[in-house]
Formats: structure tokens, C-alpha cells, sequence
């Protein structure tokens, strides 16, 4: 299938809609920061000019075979996935989720019995599966106004420690799809980087800005598995997006 998934948005008098993406929870492990996760979700739901993108990891769900085990975590697999699915079902049921990616801790399901927990939430949530990257079209409608935004979006793979080499692997996402703006998890830190290039658009040079974002995560260092094995304090949190509806304009705010 060549269709990418495209988002039209009214934002009415707003000046902007505000895209936050989501991911690297990791429900059911020792390390969930819930009660800043929930601080986070509680902003979100009384804020109706917010979209969410899920970036994956939203669960733990640990395995023999995975470097912390299941014997640490605090809720089973079973648990991890209902909570999941209730904190991102009042998002669904208002149309302010824009779909859901695998990250590689929900892969392990997926590896070792060939369930995807995440295709499953989004069957049941009746939103786009994202699977391991996908470009978002995310339109906004102001009086009459449309600004496009080309948005690629991925769970990510770096092993990187240090936020050049977290960078480093984001920036290569362009050396294969073209976008504007690059989401990407996994890396457990909150960053953004700008940059600008030249493209060619009607016979004449124009000068586009491009945006990578690693999109942050919502687990404790001290006593964790970073911890123990000297992983850097990622930044918590999720970055915050403008997307602004009177003109094309792209702020992020982390």
C-alpha cells in the first residue's frame, strides 16, 4: 500500500494545533514514572487543540529472554495492555490520536509468539496502526486556511548514549524519507534540532526548514536499569508541537 495516513484538523479561532507525541512509558516496570505519565495524559485530555502520535514502548512487558526479566515487573503483561488501551481510549473516542507505532518492547510479543499487542490497541481503539514508521499528513483548516505538514514518524533503534549520536541516528531517517518533521523515540531523551535546506518547488529554489525531535519518555533513573548500566538522565517528558494554522510555521517547544 502506498497511502499514508492524513489528519485534517479544524482549529476554528486557534492560531495552532498542538501535536504530542507519546511513548516510552514502559507500564508495568519498576521504573514508570505514573504519576508524572498521568500529570502529562490529565494535560492532554483537558486541552481539546492537542493530537497524540503514539511512538511505542508503552508497555514493559518484560520476557526471560529481555535484560530486565518479567519477575521485576509490578503489573503482568495482561495489565500493561489495559492500561494502555485506557489511557489512549479518551484520545480514540474524541479523534485526537492520530495512530499508534510498535516500539521494540511490544515486539517481543510479537518475536516470540506472533502477537502485535499494538495492531491489536488499535483494532479495538479504531485507529491507524503505525507499525515500525510512518509519514502523517497532518493538515490544519483555519477560516478557510490549509497548511500541510509532512510528518514521519518512527519508534527508533539507537543504542546511542550521547545526544550527538541520539542525533546521529535520527538524521540519518532523511537520508531515506523525505519530511519536515521527524519523530523518533527509543533513545529515552527529549531533544530538538533544526536545520535548513535548499529543494527545488516550481522551478525555483526555496529554502524548507527541517525538524528532528527525539520525543522523550516517562521512566526514573535512580535505581533503574540505566542506572545500573550507566546510561545517561534522558530528558522526561513529551515535546510540545505547534503546528500553526495561519501560516506554515513549525515551533516545538521541549
Amino acid at each position: 500500500m502506498n497511502e499514508i495516513i492524513i489528519k485534517d484538523i479544524d482549529i476554528g479561532n486557534r492560531r495552532f494545533v498542538r501535536l504530542c507525541p507519546i511513548g516510552d512509558c514502559h507500564i508495568g516496570s519498576p521504573d514508570f514514572n505514573r504519576e508524572f505519565f498521568e500529570f502529562i495524559m490529565s494535560w492532554i485530555y483537558k486541552n481539546p487543540n492537542v493530537v497524540v502520535i503514539g511512538m511505542g514502548d508503552y508497555i514493559d512487558l518484560a520476557t526471560l529472554t529481555s535484560p530486565t526479566t518479567p519477575f521485576t515487573q509490578q503489573t503482568s503483561g495482561t495489565q500493561q495492555a489495559k492500561e494502555l488501551m485506557k489511557y489512549f481510549k479518551p484520545l480514540a473516542d474524541e479523534n485526537r490520536l492520530i495512530g499508534l507505532l510498535l516500539g521494540n518492547h511490544e515486539y517481543r510479543l510479537n518475536k516470540h509468539a506472533g502477537v502485535d499487542i499494538v495492531d491489536l490497541a488499535c483494532d479495538m481503539l479504531d485507529v491507524p496502526y503505525l507499525g515500525v514508521g510512518e509519514f502523517v499528513q497532518l493538515n490544519t483548516h483555519r477560516n478557510g486556511n490549509t497548511e500541510k505538514y509532512i510528518i514521519y514518524a518512527t519508534h527508533g533503534s539507537s543504542g546511542a548514549s550521547t545526544p550527538g549520536g541520539k542525533l546521529n541516528a535520527q538524521y540519518r531517517q532523511s537520508f531515506s524519507v523525505g519530511a519536515e518533521l521527524y519523530l523518533s523515540g527509543h533513545t529515552h531523551h527529549l531533544s530538538a534540532h533544526k536545520e535548513n535546506r535548499y529543494i527545488v518547488e516550481n522551478g525555483k529554489r526555496k529554502l524548507v526548514t527541517m525538524y528532528f525531535v527525539n520525543t522523550g519518555h516517562f521512566t526514573s533513573w535512580w535505581g533503574s536499569y540505566a542506572q545500573m548500566r550507566g546510561y545517561p538522565i534522558g530528558n522526561f517528558g513529551s515535546p510540545k508541537i505547534k503546528l500553526h494554522g495561519t501560516k506554515h510555521r513549525i515551533s516545538v517547544n521541549i
